[in-house]
Order: C-alpha cells, then sequence, then structure tokens
C-alpha cells in the first residue's frame, strides 16, 4: 500500500530509526498474515483505462499514475469552431484523455462518493447542478505536479554522484490547462449556515481556522483501513469564505461530468482534493500522513 517505504532511500532513513529486531517466528507469522491480507487486492476496483499508452506515459499501475506524452501536449488545442463559443473558451485546454494522473491510493468503489457533508448538512450533485440554488462558476487553472521533470533532476544527481531524488521519474508531461466548472465553496459553506464572523475565521488565541477537506480514498488492506492516511487538505476559512478566491467544488472538468466531487483552490496556487466526501468547519490545520496544507502564497506537503 505504502510502496514508498519501499525506495532505497526511505529504507536508509527507516533502518536509522531501527530499535530492535523481530524473532525469526514472528517474522514469519507477519508474512503470512500479509500474505492473507494481500490476496484481496486493494486496486482491484480501480477503473479499467483501456489502451492509455497512446496518450500517456505509464509509471506505475498501483496506484495508476501517468503523464502526458509530450507530442500529446504539443497537439493539445481543440477545434475552434466559429459559431460554437464552448470551442473558443475550450481551444487551449488539455483534452481529458491527455491530463496526466496522479494518485496516492485506490480509486473508492463506484468511483467515489456524489455527496458531501458540512456539518449536519449534506449536499449531492443534484443539489450543486441546480442553479436556483447555486451559482455555476467556471475557473481555468494549470495545474503541475510537484515532481514534474523529477527524471532530470535524477538524472544530473547520478552524473554528480548525489543521493537521487526520490519519487516517481516524471519527465515534462506531469502538467495540465484544465477548466473546471462547480459552485463556489462559500456558498455551499453559507448554505450550511457557515457565516463570515470574526470569530468563526480565528481562535481565541489567534490562530486562523481552517477548512478541512477529507477524500474518501483511503489506504485499505484486506479488513484494515487507515482512518487517518486519507488524502486531504486545509486552507484558512477566511480564504474559502472570500469569493474572490474562486475555490470551487467542481463537479465537471473541461466539460466533462466527473464521476465524483472535488475541491479546487486556485489562485497563486492551486491543489485539489479528488473524491471529496466531507468537510469539517471550522477547524484546525489539517495534519494526517497524506495530507496538503494550502496557503495564501504556497503549498506545502
Amino acid at each position: 500500500m505504502y510502496a514508498q517505504h519501499s525506495a532505497p532511500g526511505v529504507r536508509a532513513v527507516l533502518d536509522e530509526l531501527a530499535v530492535g529486531r523481530l524473532s525469526t517466528s514472528d517474522v514469519a507469522k507477519l508474512q503470512e498474515e500479509l500474505a492473507q491480507e494481500l490476496e484481496s487486492d486493494p486496486f482491484a476496483n480501480d477503473p479499467k483505462r483501456g489502451n492509455v499508452e497512446e496518450k500517456l506515459l505509464v509509471h506505475s499501475y498501483k496506484p495508476f499514475n501517468a503523464e502526458a506524452r509530450a507530442e500529446s501536449l504539443l497537439l493539445q488545442q481543440h477545434d475552434i469552431v466559429d459559431d460554437d463559443p464552448a470551442s473558443h473558451r475550450l481551444a487551449f485546454v488539455t483534452p481529458n484523455d491527455a491530463v496526466y494522473v496522479r494518485h496516492h491510493l485506490p480509486v473508492p468503489v463506484g468511483g467515489g462518493p456524489t455527496s458531501i457533508a458540512v456539518g449536519e448538512c449534506r449536499f449531492d450533485v443534484a443539489d450543486l447542478m441546480d442553479e436556483s440554488k447555486f451559482r455555476r462558476h467556471r475557473v481555468k487553472a494549470v495545474l503541475q505536479c510537484s515532481g514534474n521533470r523529477r527524471s532530470e533532476a535524477q538524472r544530473e544527481a547520478r552524473e554528480l554522484e548525489l543521493p537521487d531524488p526520490q519519487g516517481l521519474p516524471w519527465k515534462q508531461g506531469a502538467i495540465a490547462n484544465v477548466e473546471w466548472e462547480g459552485v463556489l465553496l462559500a456558498d455551499v459553506l453559507r448554505a450550511a449556515g457557515v457565516v463570515p464572523e470574526k470569530k468563526m475565521v480565528t481562535t481565541n488565541d489567534g490562530y486562523e481556522r481552517h477548512v478541512q477537506f477529507a477524500g474518501a480514498d483511503v489506504p485499505r488492506v484486506g479488513d484494515w483501513k487507515d482512518e487517518t492516511g486519507f488524502y486531504g487538505a486545509s486552507i484558512p476559512l477566511r480564504h474559502a469564505l472570500d469569493v474572490n478566491r474562486e475555490v470551487l467544488v467542481a463537479f465537471r472538468m473541461s466539460a466533462f461530468c466527473r464521476d465524483s466531487l472535488l475541491v479546487d483552490s486556485c489562485g497563486s496556487i492551486c491543489d485539489i482534493v479528488r473524491h471529496l466526501c466531507c468537510l469539517v468547519v471550522p477547524s484546525k490545520q489539517i495534519s494526517n500522513h497524506q495530507s496538503v496544507v494550502v496557503t495564501g502564497d504556497r503549498r506545502t506537503a
């Protein structure tokens, strides 16, 4: 499940933190239990992607990670039709089948949740798509994996006999220009009764309150589930309530309906939590080990 633990650099760090050695009998027992658990492949329900190698360079299948081939990005422009405004709007948007794919965990069964919980309230896709309840918004954003072009750094590190930068050997294709469509997170929070009062935005000791976003993709092996290992993010509550920041709960990607909801925080940074199932408001900054903290001017992982 945590493939990164097997990377040579990570193993070296873990070896330094070892506090003892298991007995031979304990090792054998654990290996037997693990073999039984792994009979149930946690990635078995991932989407069947067919022949993706034509446009994508696949780096791993479990979890699935792939980037656009260079020629796909160079030829990404949609056809422009004079009497079709949508074709002009999407002219320089990366086609969906050429958008890079970055997964840390198995895709939730069924493609993920189609509703989100905000406190005691719950909103499903039908609610969010109802324009009598929520105004529709579109936001274009260039997405890039933080490891884009890592393969170049890895090559230079080997030439200079330096430690290898750890991670997938992304080339230059982990980047895409995407148009998201959805509703403002600020509108969803207000519909759930969250109002922009100063006492809600900061704590009594002056710390900023955050909105936590929890994805439904969590580590599972057999019957075991890591309750704290979900992929999540958090942003300051004042950012979430600021309509000018255009933080979206999105249900369409470049004019195509998605199979689940996501939150997209755009501005000087851009971050996404897919398979969105829950918002925790107000809350502290997120700290689970599969998290991304989004602030006004930078992203830390």
